[in-house]
């Protein structure tokens, strides 16, 4: 199946999350990586995990803290928008000229972005119909745009990003889920991993002597 037959497929409306899930896994297993990209992408479009609803019906509460603040919230959304406005106020500049800093935290895959200047920009050509649901997006106190039309393993990965960014160590910031997908923890595993690693380099970085 070619690429664009491939994108009529997983954009008919009659698939399911369970349908998406199960191609994205098939594309893995084939070494499909750009095909199981766009279904990932779909699934993240069509069923953010930040609303996901548990079995009660209700949404994931969250627990989110930034360095001594700690607050529990209703979702994965609302503690995700908390902890990038800290992140901001911590390392303002990049949002204030665009750089490869802006870029490294703002691109998605696919046409998407994170941030951007206005809801239009968040979302793909094909995806414009976001941008008409407040609910996808968010203003952020610098007058960027947030992308909340995440999924939890995108959130991490985003938040994770900035933090590199802003020197943040593993110890400054939490964002958990009290419901975790298997994806979501394969995630963290991969962040706490590369946390101990950069710890570890910082360890063994001696000061330069001076003359």
């Amino acid at each position: 199946m070619d690429r664009e037959s491939f994108l009529k497929h997983v954009h008919d409306p009659r698939r399911t999350r369970e349908d998406l899930e199960q191609m994205a896994e098939n594309c893995h297993h084939e070494k499909q990586p750009e095909f199981a990209s766009i279904a990932e992408q779909a699934l993240a479009e069509r069923f953010p995990e930040s609303d996901k609803p548990t079995r009660n019906g209700a949404a994931v509460p969250t627990i989110a803290r930034f360095r001594s603040d700690e607050i529990e919230f209703k979702s994965q959304k609302e503690a995700y928008v908390w902890l990038i406005e800290r992140f901001i106020n911590a390392k303002p500049d990049i949002f204030e000229t665009t750089s490869w800093q802006t870029d490294f935290v703002s691109k998605g895959k696919q046409g998407r972005y994170y941030f951007a200047r206005s809801p239009g920009e968040l979302f793909s050509l094909d995806s414009q119909h976001l941008a008409q649901k407040s609910s996808n997006f968010k203003l952020l106190p610098n007058g960027w745009y947030a992308n909340t039309n995440l999924s939890s393993e995108q959130s991490l990965e985003i938040l994770t990003r900035y933090a590199s960014l802003a020197n943040l160590r593993g110890e400054d910031w939490v964002w958990t889920p009290l419901e975790r997908s298997r994806a979501l923890k394969k995630t963290e595993d991969r962040r706490n991993r590369g946390q101990g690693l950069l710890e570890q380099m910082r360890r063994n970085i001696k000061p330069s002597a001076r003359g």
